[in-house]
């Protein structure tokens, strides 16, 4: 049973000027939002005999197994980095993938459950490497795309995991941006594109050449997510001559939409559970309020029901599943709950918990996270959330409004740490799902090309606005911080409304488009037109790239400013964020840098991610006041 996840919400107006009675609840040690989770990421053994997990070994993620019949639990891998991505080939073998340093170069790890025989497949490959598929017929055999002959050519291999050996399957034309292989592991469909147009492209088993099923604008969407039995018919979400995306069944054949499986009229279909098993759909998820469900098989909602019994105003997906699906891992998730993961038995009825993400953080002393809706200035509906600190009265807060990153993904009702740790030290949380966002439907995601740091700004200005004529906010006391797009959101925040905010954070936010477009990742050279749609030219637009690249307009931060970047970061030139620093420095604003030579575009060693939440906690404290555990504020650098 697979999830396939993407992107998606719909959010309610609600009125929220009220005053708490509640007391404030205790300052959380840092530690206990940014360690590393006590176990996640469970999967079960295609026979369903042994578990699986990540649990922090030397501050590092590294994949335990536990037999389930004997409950003998056993750590397999001591990676000096996180292990964040893993799977069972099959019974016996489970591969990882790891980079080094934040490169994002990714490579392949395989391992026998019992911890021997642990190998690096592809590590003489100069290069990265992602995984396709497994194959159910070659049990020791996985199909794989690496650029062995250049960094911009994704070819498909077979892969041996005992021997590392590989066999090119599939050479890329230089223009194939997706390898779909059908249920045998055969690669059926490609997906090609010359930067403007995607062609859907298609081939009888057996046969060499690839025809055209369709040719769509990059804008458009259509994805196969999975073959019928006899792989005649593929399902996948399309917003063709729709505006919403619709899970739907397509005949390769006809080369035509046979049926619309199920279409939300405010948002988009975000997700699907499907059955390995018996080769269909058996819900479509979307996001209204939060997550649900519109389920296509009966058995299933009977069975998702009944576990959501027992956990109301919380989320229930199915995490894993074994190859007959008649055990299932079932992972609770909520607002304020960041994981609980359960072990559930169809057989004979047993369900039984496993662990919690982060037994550390009590839910009861978090906060809600409540959705919002209000009307940007050109009256375009904007959706998003607010996050309150709990025991607070509810208004005249010192705030942090908080960018998504992508620009086109979007804010989901789920549980934040980052958003949880600042209510905890006092602070509201703004997100706003500005235009362009994912989710929404095509409209609204097209709204925001070539928009960046224009309308986009203007609406995350606007739902600052919203929370000060709402009383929320103390507009005296307002910092804007982010994540990759959203630290660069909140460094034009900080340039285009430079009276409204007393700080800014950017983490790994890019400072200078002309050199984020000119050095684009290779896997994305491609797309390298479809970047200059949605961003903006670099010679035809090149005013307004110009005047939306913070680099150029430093002189008008007069707010102090914390920036975060790490050396080895595949996406932006860590050496830009340098001369910004310096250009800021020369302008007298007070700027405090964390930086590290071991991380890339996320930092992801557990002491990293510490030290930089207890500097944006003292830099917050120091500029916004709310709370702190500390008695006495660092040393800003």
């Amino acid at each position: 049973m697979k999830l396939i996840p993407l992107y998606i919400i719909l959010f309610l107006p609600l009125l929220l000027n009220f005053c708490s009675n509640e007391k404030q609840p205790p300052i959380i040690p840092i530690s206990d939002f940014f360690e590393n989770p006590v176990k996640s990421a469970f999967k079960l053994s295609p026979d369903g005999k042994n578990i699986s997990y990540l649990e922090s070994w030397e501050k590092r993620l590294n994949i335990f197994v536990k037999n389930i019949e004997t409950n003998e639990v056993k750590r397999i891998t001591g990676t000096s980095r996180d292990i964040l991505h893993y799977f069972w080939v099959n019974n016996d073998v489970l591969v990882y993938m790891m980079d080094y340093e934040g490169d994002e170069k990714y490579q392949i790890f395989s391992v026998k459950k019992d911890g021997k025989d642990e190998k690096a497949l592809t590590n003489e490959i100069n290069g990265s490497v992602n995984v396709i598929q497994i194959l159910k017929n070659e049990k020791d055999k996985i199909l794989v795309e690496m650029n062995i002959r250049g960094k911009s050519f994704n070819d498909v291999y077979k892969l041996d995991i005992n021997t590392g050996k590989y066999e090119e399957i599939m050479r890329n034309p230089g223009n194939v941006i997706m390898w779909i292989p059908d249920n045998s592991g055969e690669i059926r469909i490609a997906i090609a594109t010359d930067g403007r147009k995607n062609g859907i492209l298609y081939r009888d088993s057996g046969s060499p050449k690839f025809k055209p099923l369709m040719l769509i604008d990059y804008y458009d969407y259509f994805m196969p997510l999975f073959f019928s039995s006899d792989n005649n018919y593929i399902y996948a979400l399309s917003n063709l001559n729709r505006d919403k995306k619709a899970l739907v069944k397509y005949d390769l054949k006809k080369k035509r939409e046979t049926e619309v499986i199920y279409e939300n009229p405010f948002v988009d279909v975000d997700n699907i559970f499907w059955s390995e098993k018996h080769f269909k759909p058996l819900a479509a998820q979307y996001y209204s309020e939060k997550k649900e469900f519109h389920f296509l098989d009966n058995d299933f909602e009977i069975f998702l029901n009944k576990i959501k019994s027992n956990f109301i105003d919380e989320v229930v997906t199915i995490a894993d599943a074994n190859e007959d699906e008649t055990k299932f891992i079932v992972k609770i998730t909520s607002d304020r709950n960041p994981g609980e993961y359960y072990y559930y038995n169809l057989l004979n009825n047993e369900f039984s918990k496993l662990s919690t993400d982060n037994p550390a953080l009590n839910k009861y002393y978090l906060s809600e996270m409540k959705p919002i809706s209000f009307t940007s200035r050109d009256g375009i509906l904007i959706n998003g959330y607010i996050t309150l600190p709990k025991g607070s009265e509810q208004n005249n807060l010192p705030t942090v409004v908080m960018p998504h990153g992508g620009p086109w993904l979007r804010d989901t009702w789920q549980y934040f740490h980052l958003v949880q740790f600042l209510a905890n030290r006092g602070y509201a949380v703004l997100q706003v799902n500005y235009r362009g966002s994912e989710g929404y439907g095509k409209k609204f995601y097209t709204a925001g090309f070539k928009q960046w740091g224009k309308k986009m700004q203007d609406d995350i200005d606007d739902g600052l606005s919203w929370m000060i004529k709402q009383k929320l906010t103390n507009p005296s006391k307002v910092a804007i911080m982010g994540y990759s797009f959203g630290g660069y959101a909140a460094l034009m925040g900080i340039t285009s409304y430079p009276r409204k905010y007393q700080c800014g954070i950017s983490m790994n936010g890019p400072t200078n488009l002309f050199s984020l477009l000119k050095e684009i990742s290779p896997s994305y050279e491609p797309l390298r037109e479809m970047m200059y749609d949605m961003i903006g030219h670099p010679v035809k637009d090149s005013v307004q790239i110009h005047n939306t690249s913070p680099q150029f307009f430093a002189h008008k931060v007069k707010c102090p400013v914390l920036i975060s970047y790490g050396k080895n970061d595949a996406q932006i030139d860590y050496k830009e964020i340098d001369k910004y620093i310096d250009t800021l420095r020369e302008n007298n604003v007070k700027v405090t840098t964390v930086f590290k030579e071991n991380e890339g575009h996320h930092f992801i060693n557990e002491e990293n991610r510490i030290e930089l939440y207890q500097t944006i906690e003292d830099f917050l404290y120091r500029y916004l006041g709310g709370r702190t555990d500390t008695k006495t504020i660092n040393n800003l650098k």
